[in-house]
């Protein structure tokens, strides 16, 4: 076998596929040019981005300790992790609790929810409750995605449920960053 080229930084941006045969490519869906990008910015930790808010906010990291509720609901994490788990319904057409339960590091559609900063990420990690609410978010969503934790490690596996999640995830595309 031949190596080919090195995939370049807007082939990745956009998606590009590489080998496989014309089957297989038939039957993936296609890849969205907006979600390819986003996610390169993700994945490259936001080249050329400057935190824009002063350090001692901290709006996640305090929502995460259970002292704040999101906005503009006003529900604590306490609740969203106890009484939403298994409410795909919610889960689905709530469009304002996800910025919050994952904030990114670019303002979303929730301008109530604020932009996680490196100094809020570092303040984080020192928190043991906030990590431990995490998991339980990020399973939860896996859950909703039909993915399940496996170890960890951060290994995943399809969970029972994945056929009609992974159907979902197709149609439903809107928070595949998060």
């Amino acid at each position: 076998p031949r190596a080919g080229p090195a995939p370049d930084e807007d082939a990745e941006a956009a998606g590009a596929e590489q080998g496989g045969d014309s089957t297989e490519a038939t039957t993936k869906p296609k890849r969205s040019f907006y979600a390819a990008r986003d996610l390169y910015k993700y994945r490259h930790q936001y080249p050329n981005f400057k935190d824009i808010r002063y350090q001692n906010d901290l709006s996640n990291l305090r929502f995460y300790k259970n002292k704040i509720p999101f906005k503009p609901d006003g529900v604590y994490i306490e609740e969203v992790l106890n009484k939403w788990k298994g409410d795909y319904e919610k889960l689905e057409h709530n469009h304002t609790y996800i910025q919050w339960l994952f904030p990114l590091r670019e303002q979303g559609l929730n301008f109530y929810a604020k932009e996680l900063t490196t100094y809020e990420i570092e303040e984080f990690k020192k928190t043991k409750e906030a990590i431990k609410r995490f998991l339980l978010a990020y399973k939860m969503m896996l859950e909703f995605f039909g993915i399940k934790l496996v170890d960890k490690t951060g290994n995943v596996a399809r969970a029972v449920n994945w056929q009609e999640r992974f159907q979902h995830l197709n149609e439903s595309q809107h928070n595949y960053l998060r």
